[in-house]
This record gives C-alpha cells, sequence and structure tokens, in this order.
C-alpha cells in the first residue's frame, strides 16, 4: 500500500540521492582529507628537506669556518715557527759575534803577550851581546893586562938574573 504511493517515492528517492549526495560528500571529504594529507606530508617532506639543506648548508658553514680557524691557528703556528727561527738566528748570529768578538780579545792578548816575549827576549839577547861583548872586551883586555903581567914579571926576572949576573960578574972581578 504505501509501497506504490508517490510520495513514498518520492522519498525514496530523495533518500537514494541523499545517500548518493552523503557518499559524494564522503568521497569528496575523503579525496580533500587525502589532498591536505599528501599536501601535508609534501609540506613535511619539503620542510624535511629545507631542514636537511639548511642543516647542510649550516654544516658547511661551520666546516668552512673550523677550516679557516684551522688555517689560521696553523698560519698562527708556522708564523711564530719563523718568527722563533729568526730569532734563533738572531741569537744564533749574536752568539757567534759574541764568540768572535772573544776569540778576537784572545788573539790580541796572545799576540800581545807573543810581541811582549818577543820584545823580552831581544832585549835578553841584546843583554847577552851586551855582556858578551863586554866580556870579550874584559877578556881581551885581562888577557891583555895577564900578558902585561907575565911580560912584566919575565922582566922583572931578567932584571934580577941580570942584576945577578953583573953581581957575580962584579964579584969575581
Amino acid at each position: 500500500m504505501y509501497e506504490g504511493s508517490e510520495e513514498l517515492r518520492n522519498l525514496k528517492s530523495r533518500l537514494h540521492a541523499a545517500q548518493v549526495n552523503r557518499d559524494r560528500h564522503e568521497q569528496v571529504v575523503e579525496q580533500l582529507y587525502r589532498k591536505e594529507q599528501a599536501k601535508q606530508e609534501e609540506e613535511a617532506i619539503a620542510e624535511s628537506m629545507e631542514y636537511e639543506r639548511r642543516r647542510a648548508i649550516e654544516e658547511d658553514i661551520t666546516d668552512k669556518i673550523q677550516k679557516s680557524q684551522q688555517r689560521g691557528r696553523v698560519t698562527a703556528i708556522n708564523q711564530q715557527q719563523i718568527i722563533a727561527r729568526e730569532a734563533a738566528k738572531v741569537e744564533s748570529l749574536y752568539q757567534a759575534q759574541r764568540e768572535k768578538a772573544q776569540v778576537d780579545e784572545i788573539v790580541a792578548k796572545i799576540e800581545a803577550e807573543d810581541k811582549k816575549e818577543a820584545d823580552e827576549r831581544r832585549e835578553k839577547q841584546e843583554e847577552t851581546r851586551v855582556l858578551l861583548r863586554t866580556t870579550n872586551l874584559i877578556c881581551f883586555y885581562l888577557s891583555i893586562s895577564i900578558w902585561k903581567f907575565h911580560l912584566l914579571i919575565c922582566l922583572s926576572n931578567i932584571y934580577w938574573v941580570l942584576l945577578i949576573i953583573l953581581y957575580i960578574g962584579h964579584m969575581s972581578s
């Protein structure tokens, strides 16, 4: 009885349309939900990629800064080593000059002592020469004096012998 009624058919038709609309609506909502979810996933992926990109850039910048700082430290160490080597060279040169000055001073002292000894040796040689000449002259004069003395003795002996002879000759006559 009610099955055939127009109103019931109309209601069934509306109910069916409402169900179709509801199904479509659910499908559209589901599609929108999936799109939104896909969009959110894409945004999350894009955000994650952007985060990774920025993190990579930060790491790259950090690495560059660290490398730059390391180069700066290495450069500073190298400069300090160069300065230390130059200072060592200067100190070495200064030490060499000091030692050379000391050696020169010692050499000058030795030369002065050698000159003094040579001068003293020459003076002693000259004194010895003068002493030898003087001694030779004294010996010469002494030998002359001795010779004169001997001559005098001989003459004196001759005188005495002559006197004795004269005396003997005078006595015998």
